[in-house]
C-alpha cells in the first residue's frame, strides 16, 4: 500500500499547513505563549524551505515558560519571529528551532548555518516593546520580555 502511505503523508502536511494558517489568523492579544504562535509559522517556512532544499524541524520548550508580556498587541511578538524565520531560511541548510529560556526570558532559539540578516524596520519595532534579536554565527534568537507566570499551552 505505498500508494496510500503517500497519500497519508500529504494530507497529514496539508493539515498542519491549514492548522497553521488558521492559527496564524488569529489575533494574538497579551500576554503571549511564544511556542504557541511561533510553531505555525515554523510549520509554514518549514513546508516553504523543504522546497528550497534545506529543513527546519522544530523541538516544543524541553520547559514551561513564562508567557511574552507586550504592552500593546501580541503581533509585534509575530512580526518578530516571523522576521527570524525569514532570515534564517534564505539559504538551504539545516535549522532548528525551539523556545526556551534566555538572559532569563523566554525566547525563540533558531540554530544551524544561518543568514542572520533581520530587516532594520521590524528589529526597531520590537525594540520598541521590549524584544530583543541576537544574531551569533549559528544562532538567531528573538528573546521577549516574560511575566512570572508560567504558561501551560505547549504543543510539539
Amino acid at each position: 500500500m505505498p500508494f496510500a502511505d503517500a497519500a497519508a503523508e500529504e494530507l497529514e502536511r496539508a493539515v498542519a499547513l491549514v492548522e497553521a494558517l488558521v492559527a496564524l489568523a488569529r489575533p494574538a492579544p497579551p500576554p503571549v505563549d511564544l511556542w504557541t504562535m511561533a510553531r505555525p509559522l515554523g510549520v509554514i517556512y518549514g513546508a516553504l524551505f523543504a522546497a528550497q532544499g534545506g529543513t527546519l524541524s522544530l523541538r516544543a520548550p524541553e520547559a514551561v515558560l513564562p508567557p511574552v508580556r507586550v504592552a500593546r498587541d501580541g503581533n509585534v511578538v509575530r512580526l518578530a519571529c516571523e522576521a527570524a524565520f525569514d532570515a534564517v531560511t534564505r539559504v538551504p541548510a539545516a535549522v532548528q528551532c525551539t523556545a526556551a529560556l534566555e538572559e532569563g526570558a523566554p525566547a525563540l532559539q533558531l540554530t544551524g548555518a544561518l543568514a542572520t540578516a533581520i530587516d532594520r524596520a521590524v528589529g526597531e519595532a520590537a525594540g520598541k516593546v521590549g524584544i530583543r534579536i541576537r544574531a551569533t554565527a549559528d544562532r538567531l534568537s528573538v528573546i521577549c520580555p516574560g511575566t512570572d507566570r508560567p504558561s501551560l499551552d505547549h504543543e510539539s
